[in-house]
């Protein structure tokens, strides 16, 4: 048998072999095999697409909207100065050209909020939107709110109306609408409070599988923040989006509004109605889950940042202290047993000590520390923490808990926290789990407990002594040792690396300059015993200069320690400003002195008035200085210095018209007398260059004229008479004959 004859297995048959429809003998195939108790479900509509459930978008609209984009970036990158020349509106042509693409919008708005591409167009737009706007927006919307929250693209657009909703929102708590209101066409148009409420009436019923949802759940997350702006602080933080989410939006260009170019600033007046709403939904949520399936959504990555929100909520409504609380299930009961009227020992829960080393539901404990009351504190410490330090500071994940547990402990378990952490702190210095130590250092110097303590336990942990600190900001910043080599000249590049500059140790730093004087003189003593080239890498460090910041911001450090800070820089102070960090260290010093030391610091570095001035961000400092007015004017520079209200003058103060009718300013009094001898002295040839627009030209012919006939015995009079009485344009003429 010939090669391409030569064929593995029986030869399938196809459809044009027969006459069968082979969907339909497959359906009749499975019908067959089916038991007969078992129906097979209708089939679905074959145009719908879960990536699209509005439809798609037409090509055309889509390739308009990305004109829209296009032009609205480039608006958004020049800001409002360069606008259409209108001067009645500067923003005429942006109004009219957004008012087109909106007009183009309508009826598309749920194709357009399903789109891959037009989806990250509504979100800019929606921040360009005036309040009415966004109201026959939010309106079109209505219906699908559940379905669009579900979407991947759609749920973003959500997310932005009710974020940037809450400006409508806090306007119109205040009784502020727009103009357009009382048009004919727009009167029946609802308000953005009445469609919130529309849009809580539509989640509601749905509330409890939003929860877990990947998409919906920030749209839920987004709503309890709109109905009750006290959560705000998840916002803040920049937890309602997740990073790759956050590092999307970053990507695709700035959002913001192309009319108002100042940051907005979201609404924190809200109609009382918001709390009842926000208070009816949560209640559904809770009631509708078990405490098993509360436990369950802790260690969801999903659900467990909508559990914070909703427990943070239901501490603020003062609904946690309840048995049955979302707070008391993830506690595993504790609330209800603390409520018990005959007290027993607390058995500990394997469960929470999950949650203290899980990496997603560590997070949820820390929202819970931070909101639950001095009770269940006091029995989650003694439980789950006292004793147990060793272990749990020095765990990557469950150091986070114990450090949010230090900031409210009190009393007696501060003080025998503290004793007990004297042996560990060591161990967390050397592993840079610094945030417990950090969080004892703040709860001390708040409370004013154990101040001594604490610093003699650090300072036995990186092996310095107390009365001799010198190594103490080397230790804990990480401070490279090729920077105690005296071989090096200050011109050399940065002997601290921004790389080895250890955050942790910073923020401990500085926790410790809030501790009360004389504990804080410690970290002051040992910036004073570093090296000037050692001083400067320290301020010219991202990281490590706002230890110094906390210098100046800290109200306990003393204010001859502030001067020892501005004294320590001088001679090198223009090295210090010779640099971007340094730069606003060097500000801070200026802005910190008394004229005294002002004044020292300004004579020290008139012999670098050059330099200064070649540098970068050197002759911003110089200018700030004023050194040429304190070279020829020092007291008037003095006195400038003094007034604190003065605000800084970039060149030479002109003199008012006060201090040039007083002569109060001796030089200028020698010139005023100068012009006033001159004026008493005028002769026939000034008097005639006086009608003569005055210029350098005119000025010098009249010299040189003047000069001339002195020298040559010349009598102008004949001259000067003929050309007074001559009529006017009679002396052009004559010059033209």
């Amino acid at each position: 048998m010939p090669r391409e004859h030569r064929k593995r297995g029986k030869r399938k048959k196809t459809a044009e072999d027969t006459d069968v429809d082979p969907v339909t003998s497959k359906i009749d195939k499975v019908e067959e095999e089916q038991p007969s108790w078992i129906e097979i479900a209708a089939s679905t509509d074959a145009t719908y697409n879960p990536e699209a459930p509005f439809g798609f978008c037409d090509p055309d609209v889509k390739a308009y909207f990305r004109t829209v984009d296009k032009q609205l970036l480039e608006w958004q990158e020049a800001g409002i100065e360069n606008n259409a020349e209108v001067v009645e509106d500067p923003n005429l042509e942006r109004r009219m050209f957004f008012a087109a693409a909106l007009a183009e919008m309508q009826g598309k708005e749920r194709q357009l909020a399903t789109d891959p591409d037009c989806a990250v167009i509504l979100e800019r737009m929606i921040h360009s939107m005036d309040d009415l706007a966004r109201r026959i927006f939010a309106n079109s919307l209505l219906g699908s709110i559940v379905e669009l929250s579900k979407h991947r693209f759609g749920s973003h657009v959500l997310e932005t109306l009710l974020e940037n909703g809450s400006q409508t929102i806090d306007r119109e708590s205040k009784g502020i609408y727009p103009t357009a209101q009382s048009l004919p066409h727009f009167a029946a148009q609802p308000t953005f409070i009445d469609l919130v409420a529309s849009i809580c009436k539509e989640t509601t019923p749905v509330a409890v599988s939003l929860v877990n949802e990947p998409f919906a759940s920030h749209v839920l997350r987004r709503l309890f923040i709109t109905l009750v702006p006290a959560l705000g602080v998840f916002q803040e933080k920049q937890e309602i989006r997740s990073k790759r989410s956050a590092g999307y939006k970053a990507k695709v260009g700035p959002m913001k509004s192309v009319f108002d170019s100042s940051v907005p600033e979201f609404g924190k007046e809200v109609p009382t109605q918001f709390e009842l709403l926000a208070k009816d939904l949560l209640d559904l949520i809770r009631t509708k889950l078990s405490p098993s399936e509360v436990r369950a959504l802790a260690a969801d990555k999903v659900a467990c940042p909508t559990l914070r929100v909703m427990i943070a909520l239901e501490a603020n409504i003062e609904g946690s202290d309840v048995a049955g609380s979302l707070m008391d299930s993830v506690l595993a009961g504790m609330i209800t047993h603390l409520q018990n009227p005959t007290p027993t020992p607390y058995v500990e829960s394997d469960y929470i000590g999950t949650l203290l080393r899980d990496a997603t539901a560590s997070h949820l404990l820390e929202t819970l520390i931070s909101h639950t009351n001095e009770k269940v504190i006091e029995t989650f410490w003694d439980t789950y923490m006292a004793g147990k330090l060793s272990r749990l500071v020095i765990h990557p994940v469950a150091n986070f808990v114990v450090a949010a547990t230090f900031a409210r402990l009190e009393g007696d378990r501060l003080a025998s926290s503290i004793h007990e952490m004297s042996k560990i702190v060591s161990k967390c210095l050397k592993l840079q789990r610094i945030g417990p130590v950090t969080a004892m250092v703040e709860r001390v110097a708040k409370l004013g407990i154990g101040e001594s303590e604490v610093v003699q336990t650090i300072c036995q942990a990186i092996g310095v002594g107390v009365n001799e600190p010198q190594n103490l900001l080397k230790q804990l910043l990480g401070m490279d040792e090729t920077a105690n080599n005296p071989d090096k000249s200050l011109e050399t590049p940065t002997r601290f690396p921004k790389s080895t500059a250890s955050v942790q140790g910073a923020l401990l730093l500085q926790a410790m300059l809030h501790l009360q004087s004389p504990h804080n003189e410690i970290v002051i003593q040992s910036f004073d015993q570093l090296l000037p080239k050692e001083r400067l890498s320290l301020a010219h460090d991202a990281t490590s200069s706002r230890v110094i910041d906390a210098m100046f911001e800290s109200p306990r450090v003393s204010r001859k320690s502030k001067r020892s800070i501005i004294m320590s820089f001088l001679g090198e102070y223009h090295l210090l400003v010779d640099d971007r960090i340094g730069s606003r260290v060097g500000d801070r010093c200026w802005a910190n002195a008394d004229p005294y030391l002002k004044e020292k610091i300004a004579r020290s570095l008139i012999a670098h008035q050059q330099f200064l001035t070649a540098s970068y961000y050197g002759k911003f400092f110089s200018r700030k200085l004023q050194l040429s007015l304190l070279q020829r004017r020092p007291d008037e520079w003095k006195k400038l210095q003094t007034n604190v209200d003065q605000k800084p003058i970039t060149g030479d103060p002109q003199p008012s018209q006060e201090q040039t009718n007083t002569q109060e300013k001796p030089d200028n009094n020698v010139s005023l007398k100068r012009k006033r001898k001159r004026d008493e002295q005028k002769d026939e040839i000034d008097v005639l260059f006086d009608g003569v627009k005055e210029n350098r030209f005119s000025k010098v012919v009249a010299t040189s004229v003047k000069q001339e006939s002195q020298s040559q015995g010349v009598d102008l009079d004949p001259v000067l008479k003929a050309i007074k009485t001559a009529p006017k344009g009679e002396t052009s003429k004559r010059r033209k004959g």
